[in-house]
Parts: structure tokens; C-alpha cells; sequence
């Protein structure tokens, strides 16, 4: 019946929400969380008006989507008090809703017997789904009733986007590695519907669902849909071309978990090629189906063979059970299990049966003669879904933040032996998450994973033995992993062997290798890949320097969603490199990445405000902005994540300036304790820079006593994590004796150490040691060497001691005529280097530029 009339405080509760997202109303014109018009009607005749309540206890708000069976809408559940999705069964082939009521009616008395049934197969879709409401990949069904003279569920309202929605966002089509683990959900879960002896029979990515929580869902199980087109004369309201197999077609054609798998593997297949399969009675005559790996260069091999497989036209070619393909899919790929036997050979026969065989479907019969045989698969395969149920619940229970669930279900997988369980349980051992942190328990389970050729349990195990995390660092085994996950395809695996190549890490240091591993890695599109390998074209690493190029990585990366290509991208419009120089540009894409979480990007808008580039100087905006920085938040993620490392970094770096703004007293005094508290958490992160100013602060005695001891103690740490400034300040308490035993020869290793990588001032002091002999010969070579080295590093007292040298060796009193032109050019080269000195604020310099320049004017003057 229709609905009646509702209580006053029911009917009075539309004025309290938006409609269009069931927030509370604010009394605008327009809701400011979604921007629905307050007031607004129903956007067709056909939709039921917006504040409709249904059942006494369901108001109705916007319309969330419409195919050709149903109207979903938006709702909120008046007794729980929380919004939900409620789908009305609405045929609009055949059905239409009575001008100025709710009530849906059949278009004609010819229709009446199809509407009615397919209102059966609709209710019944219902009681279907709620078998299912734990299983994490399917939608739930809270309730369901009838009114309006038609059928109503109740379902969860999920929060997110149509697989076809995002490929739409995305310009058409995923990467390969976020269509595959998209479609492997999507398998988890027709797993189940199979073992129910149920199929869903309309698999598209209109019907794929991507919520924002994590999960993927399936919708809409087409019992109605079926349930028409069973009594229709029209077929084209049950099909959707592209994704319906030639068994669809055919009223009596033999439907089984085939019919699925080709619409699974079609639905594949669009989201990586970026256009749908051309339909299936097509193919039939002429099967003109381009390989998906012409649009998907990155395709593995055994992945498009599967896909094939699972579109072969005729459904004995195709995979019998989404087992097979789901394992293929996962590279795991083992022999097809014999066909469950029909009344002929065994083959699914190409025509239908009878009524009751539609009562039991054939593809579920077993064969007298062989049910010995197929006792033994059917418990093999119900094994194999029991452990594949866990898994899925163990990462439903990860994703909501129940790490001690998760590793309860992961546990129960891995006694099956399933492999990507006994991979989670070691990144929960790895990462401390419903266990203790355990690395040499992770290792274990990493193996186990890692022998069934799980590729992201090779992978980790790489890291493990790369950075010595329970285990001694061995950079050979490191490789060894690497290379066996790199092989099975995992891109991760190829970008940490670019990297060992990168650094010279248990190999040669051969930057074309590691071009060539970020190459294959961003070819499989890993945004670090690509980052990466921009990074060498900037650089010019083993390649000509093309910036050009590298802005066309990072411009890749960051329309994937990485905020490390956001940065960079900002870094060459803030520096002009391959661009014209626009700062504005560049806190464009420092604020995108920046609101993607990235710290590196925060602090470089920090450094935009404390300078004044492109906008008022703001000290307030710069301190929030390094603030936020500091403050964010490192993913747990030790084993698998590739960022934890970059966004540490940032982090890091942030943290120094913090503390190097505490201790200059910028706008106000020092305040030491501070600074030392911010420079340690950024040593906590392992930013040697920190280390060397708290090793600063204990030689200078800044807000502390001094301690010598301390401060070598934190130069040798910093020094050990690469700090330049570390280095040159112990070769500085070994040259004085200051903690340690005086030794010039220990300053000079350190200075060396320190001069290596490009500091200025240990130059300047191994040129002073090879000046005055220090623990050395006096070698006046030598020490103008290291002086020049230093003065064109930047240090302001070499660039003196160049130019006082320049004038003692020049003889100013006798000038002959023939070596006065020498003679300037040499007190021209001293000039500059005074006032290059003098313009970067040396005292010494701005008092001796005008005797140089008095020098040069009386040599010029001499006849």
C-alpha cells in the first residue's frame, strides 16, 4: 500500500537535514557541506520528492543513482538516527510513477505479469544480499518492504565513487596495479555468491563500488533484472553490451560462474584499456578483440592471459571458477580443475534445460561415477574458500584499525598456507601492529610468503636485510630479494634496486642500471619510479641533464596522486629550472602536495612566507607552516611503504628549522631549550644536520654547560649519518685536543672526510694546516689549493686569503711596462674575490676593497 501520513515530528525532520547529504540544515540558501539548494524538488517526475518519508521511519533525500531497474537515493533512518542508501525497484522500461503521487505503476496491463515478477526477483535480490551483510566486498541489506505498490531495500550508505565514476576522474582508465587489486575484491566476494550456488549475473563497473573507507563492494545483483528478462521480449533491458557473454543472449543459454567471470575479466579489461570489449555477439562472427596490453604497455603477460581467458566467447574455454582465475590473476597460476560434469561430456552444454534443473543449476552437479573424486575437490575448494574468507576478513579488520582481529583471521589463513596472509602477519610483526614489534618473527613469515612467490614478501625481505632490521645488514641478500620480487613484477622491488645502484650499496655504484630499474618500475606506474627517475634527468645523473623531461615524469606522478612529484614540480617552477620562473606556480603545487600530507612541501611554503617570494612576508604563516610539518604524522609502515623514509625526511627538516628559529631568537631572544628539544626530535628521525647542532650546542655551551664529551659524541653520530658540518667540527676537537687526546693527524682525516663532500670550511682548514704545518710540512702549494677549493665553495675567508696572497706576490713599486697588463689582470682577479667576500658580509673584506682598488687605480695611473 501507499505510504500514510507520518507523525509531525517525522514529517517536521526534512526541515532539519539536507537533503542532499542528511547534514544537519544550517538555514542557508545552500548546504555549505555539499551545496544542495534548500527547497529544491525532485530533479524528474520519476524520482520520488526529496523529503518523502517511506515506511514511517525512511526519509528520502537526493537521488544517488539510476540504472534501468532501480532508483537509489539517499536516506536517513529516522529510528537509528543514521544516513542510508535506499534502492527503489523501478523498471522504467515497463513501469512509470503516477503523475503528482509516490505510486509505481506497470505501463500496461500487457506488462503487469513482467512488472510484478520482476518485483519478486527485486524483494528476493534483498533476502540474497542479506545472506551476505559480514562479507566485507558486498553491500549490505538493512531491511526491506514494499509501498508505493512497488519494492524498497534498505542498504549501508557507502561513502565513495562507481568503478565507473573513477575511471571517468581518472581520464578514462587505472594503472594496472589499482585495476588488479580493485577486481581481486570484486572476486573475493563473487567467491562467496558461487559457494551460495548463486550468481550476480550483471558484473560492470557501474555495479563495482570504491568506498572511501576501503573496502570495494559489489551492487545490484540483477535478481529482478533477471526475473524481466526471463518473461520480456526485449533482451536489451537485461544486458549490458560489452560485459554480457554470448550465453546472456540466449534464453536458455547454460549461465553458470563463467557468465560472472567473463563480465569480471570484461570489467578488467576496461579499466586498464581505457574502452569497452566490443559485445560478445560481435565477437561471435568476427572476434576483432585488441589484446589489453596495446593499451596497457605495463600489462604482465600472465596477467593478459588470464583476462583473455576469462572473455573466450565460448564459455568450456573460459575459467570454470573464480578460484582459478583469482589465482592466476595473483600469479599463482596452477592447472584448471576438471569441469563439473553436465549430463553430456562434461562440457557446459550451449543450451538450457529444463525448469527444474533452473532449480538447481547444473553447474553444482556432481556425477555419481566420480564423486569420489569430486567429494575431494568440493572439500578442497571449500577449504580454499574458507582461508580466502579469512583473508578478506583480516583485511577488513586492518583497514578498520583491528590489528588484534586481523591477525587472528591472518593466522587462520596462514594455517591453509595462504600465502598474502602469511605476508600480512609479518607486516604486522614488522610494524608492532596487534603484536609485538618482532623483525626476526616478520623475517619468518616473510619466507613462508615469500617460497609460495608472494612477490611483496620478497620484497620486504630485501628491506629487512637492506637496512639490518632483525637481521645483520647484508646488502647481497637484499639484492637477492630484490631481484626475485623485481622478476614477479613488483615495482617497489625495482625502484630499492635502482636505489642500491644509486648509492653503490653492495654493488658498483652504475647510474645507468639505476635508470634502468626507476624505468621499469614507472613503467608498471610506480610514482616513486617515476619521481626517481626525473630526478636523475634534473641532476643529470648518467643522462644529459633535461629538465624537460623531468618535469614530464613529475608532472605523471603527481596526476597519479604522488605528492613527491607535487613538490618537485614546485621546485622547478620556484628555481625556473625547464620553466619560466613563477612563483606562484610553484606554491601551486607546494600547497597540493602540501595538502596531500607532504612536510617537504609545507616547509617550502614556510620558506616562501619567511621571504617574502610572490606574497607579503608573513613570520606567522611561515612558523604554522613549519609547525604543520613537524607535526605530521609517519605512516607505520617499515616493511612496505616506500614514503615512510621521504616523509620522515620532511618531517625532519622541518623540525630543524623549528629549532634553528628557537635559537637564532628570530623576532625575539634565544631560547636554547627549546631549540635542543626541537633538534632532537628531528635527530630522533635521523636528520644528522640535528645531531651536529645539539653536538654545537654542548661545544658552545648554549643553554647547557659545556660538555666536550657530549658534543663529540653527537659530531661522531651526525658524522656517521653523512653531515658534512659533523665532520669538519670533530677534525675542530681533534686539531684543539678539546674531549679527546690532540691529535693533527685525526683533524686532518676528519677535514679530509669533511672537505670530500663539498664543506668549505674544512677546506679552509686543511689550507691553514698545509700553511702554518700543522702535524704537516709547510706546503704553500698545497694550502693556496685548499684555499681556492674553498673560496669557490663559498667561504668567505678563503676568498681573502686568495686575494691578500695574490697581492703580496704581486710586485706593485717597479711596474715594467711589458708586465703591467699581467700585472692588473691578477689585481683584477684579487678585486673580485674581496668584493664577492665583501658583498656577502665579510668585515675583513668591505675594509680591504678600498686599499685593492686604491692598488689597481695607482698600477693603472703608472707611466
Amino acid at each position: 500500500m501507499d505510504n500514510a501520513a507520518a507523525p509531525a515530528y517525522k514529517a517536521n525532520l526534512a526541515a532539519t537535514l539536507c537533503m542532499g547529504c542528511m547534514a544537519p540544515a544550517t538555514g542557508a540558501p545552500f548546504c555549505p557541506a555539499c551545496g544542495w539548494q534548500k527547497g529544491a524538488g525532485a530533479g524528474s517526475v520519476l524520482h520520488l520528492p526529496p523529503g518523502t518519508l517511506l515506511h514511517d521511519c525512511y526519509l528520502v533525500g537526493r537521488v544517488l543513482g539510476q540504472g534501468g531497474f532501480g532508483i537509489t537515493y539517499m536516506g536517513w533512518d529516522t529510528q537509528l538516527q543514521r544516513k542510508v542508501a535506499i534502492k527503489e525497484y523501478f523498471p522504467q522500461v515497463i513501469a512509470s510513477r503516477l503523475p503528482g503521487g509516490s505510486t509505481v505503476a506497470p505501463t500496461g496491463a500487457r506488462v503487469q505479469s513482467d512488472f510484478e515478477h520482476g518485483l519478486e526477483g527485486f524483494m528476493n535480490e534483498g533476502r540474497i544480499l542479506a545472506r551476505f551483510a559480514d562479507h566485507p566486498c558486498i553491500v549490505s541489506v538493512l531491511n526491506l518492504f514494499e509501498g508505493n505498490r512497488t519494492g524498497y531495500l534498505v542498504m549501508g550508505y557507502l561513502d565513495g565513487v562507481t568503478l565507473s565514476q573513477s575511471l571517468t576522474a581518472a581520464g578514462g582508465k587505472l594503472a594496472y596495479d589499482t585495476a588488479r587489486e580493485i577486481m581481486i575484491r570484486v572476486l573475493d566476494g563473487l567467491r562467496e555468491v558461487h559457494g551460495q550456488g548463486l550468481l550476480h549475473r550483471d558484473i560492470s563497473p557501474d555495479n563495482i563500488y570504491l568506498t572511501r573507507q576501503g573496502p570495494v563492494k559489489i551492487l545490484d545483483f540483477g535478481a529482478a533484472r533477471m526475473a524481466v528478462g526471463e518473461r520480456s521480449q526485449s533482451l536489451s533491458v537485461v544486458l549490458k553490451e560489452g560485459y554480457a557473454p554470448e550465453e546472456q543472449y540466449r534464453r536458455n543459454g547454460n549461465q553458470g560462474p563463467w557468465t560472472d567471470i567473463y563480465a569480471t575479466a570484461a570489467t578488467f579489461y576496461r579499466a586498464i584499456a581505457g574502452v569497452t570489449p566490443p559485445p560478445a555477439l560481435d565477437r561471435l562472427a568476427d572476434d576483432r578483440l585488441v589484446r589489453p596490453s596495446a593499451y596497457c604497455p605495463n600489462l604482465p603477460g600472465e596477467s593478459e592471459t588470464a583476462i583473455l581467458k576469462g572473455m573466450a566467447i565460448r564459455a568450456a574455454s573460459r575459467y570454470q571458477s573464480v578460484e582459478q582465475f583469482q589465482h592466476d590473476l595473483m600469479g599463482r597460476i596452477i592447472a584448471d580443475p576438471p569441469f563439473p560434469p553436465g549430463p553430456g561430456d562434461g562440457k557446459p552444454p550451449e543450451s538450457g534445460g529444463s525448469a527444474d534443473r533452473k532449480t538447481k543449476p547444473r553447474w553444482i552437479a556432481i556425477g555419481i561415477g566420480g564423486a569420489c573424486v569430486a567429494l575431494l575437490l568440493v572439500g578442497w575448494m571449500a577449504r580454499s574458500l574458507l582461508y580466502s574468507h579469512y583473508e578478506t576478513a583480516g583485511e577488513a579488520s586492518y583497514r578498520s584499525g583491528d590489528y588484534e582481529m586481523a591477525k587472528s583471521y591472518f593466522e587462520k589463513a596462514a594455517d591453509g598456507g595462504n600465502a598474502a596472509s602469511e605476508m600480512n602477519l609479518g607486516r604486522l610483526y614488522a610494524r608492532g601492529e596487534g603484536a609485538t614489534a618482532d623483525y626476526g618473527q616478520a623475517r619468518q613469515w616473510y619466507e613462508k610468503a615469500a617460497a609460495a612467490g608472494n612477490s611483496e614478501a620478497m620484497d620486504n625481505l630485501g628491506f629487512l636485510y637492506d637496512n639490518g632490521l632483525g637481521v645483520s645488514q647484508d646488502y647481497a641478500q637484499a639484492l637477492k630479494w630484490y631481484r626475485e620480487a623485481a622478476a614477479a613484477g613488483n615495482a617497489d622491488a625495482m625502484v630499492r634496486l635502482g636505489i642500491l645502484y644509486h648509492d653503490g650499496s653492495g654493488v658498483a655504484q652504475d647510474y645507468d642500471q639505476t635508470r634502468q630499474w626507476y624505468e621499469k618500475a614507472a613503467a608498471r606506474g610506480s610514482t616513486r619510479g617515476m619521481t626517481n627517475l626525473g630526478l636523475m634527468y634534473e641532476g643529470g645523473l648518467g643522462v644529459s641533464r633535461d629538465y624537460g623531461h623531468a618535469r614530464q615524469l613529475y608532472e605523471k606522478a603527481a596526476a597519479a596522486g604522488s605528492p613527491a612529484g607535487m613538490t618537485l614540480l614546485g621546485v622547478l617552477y620556484d628555481n625556473g629550472h625547464g620553466v619560466t620562473k613563477d612563483v606562484d606556480q610553484a606554491r601551486h603545487w607546494y600547497e597540493k602536495a602540501a595538502a596531500a600530507g607532504d612536510p617537504r612541501s609545507m616547509t617550502y611554503l614556510g620558506d616562501i612566507y619567511g621571504t617574502g617570494r610572490g606574497v607579503t612576508r608573513d613570520f606567522a604563516q611561515q612558523r604554522a607552516w613549519y609547525d604543520k610539518a613537524a607535526g605530521t604524522v609517519i605512516p607505520r609502515a617499515v616493511d612496505a611503504n616506500m614514503n615512510e623514509r621521504y616523509i620522515a625526511s620532511g618531517r625532519a627538516s622541518a623540525m630543524l628549522i623549528v629549532g634553528d628559529i628557537y635559537r637564532s631568537g628570530q623576532n625575539s631572544t634565544p631560547d636554547y631549550e627549546q631549540a635542543r628539544l626541537w633538534y632532537e626530535k628531528a635527530a630522533a628521525d635521523g636528520n644528522a644536520e640535528a645531531m651536529a647542532r645539539i653536538g654545537q650546542m654542548y661545544l658552545l655551551g648554549q643553554g647547557i654547560d659545556r660538555n666536550y664529551e657530549q658534543a663529540r659524541q653527537w659530531y661522531e653520530k651526525s658524522a656517521a649519518g653523512g653531515s658534512s658540518d659533523a665532520m669538519n667540527d670533530l677534525g675542530v676537537l681533534y686539531f684543539n685536543g678539546e674531549a679527546v687526546t690532540q691529535s693533527y693527524e685525526r683533524a686532518r682525516q676528519w677535514y679530509e672526510k669533511s672537505a670530500a663532500v663539498g664543506n668549505a670550511t674544512a677546506m679552509k682548514n686543511l689550507g691553514q694546516m698545509y700553511d702554518l704545518g700543522n702535524g704537516v710540512a709547510v706546503d704553500k702549494a698545497q694550502s693556496i689549493q685548499w684555499y681556492e677549493k674553498a673560496a669557490n665553495a663559498g667561504n668567505t675567508d678563503s676568498m681573502v686569503i686568495v686575494a691578500e696572497r695574490i697581492l703580496q706576490d704581486s710586485d706593485v713599486s717597479h711596474v715594467a711596462p711589458l708586465e703591467k697588463l699581467e700585472l692588473l689582470q691578477k689585481l683584477e682577479q684579487a678585486r673580485q674575490w674581496i668584493e664577492k667576500a665583501a658583498d656577502a658580509g665579510n668585515l675583513k673584506a668591505k675594509v680591504l676593497l678600498p686599499t685593492v682598488n686604491a692598488i689597481i687605480q695607482g698600477v693603472q695611473s703608472h707611466q
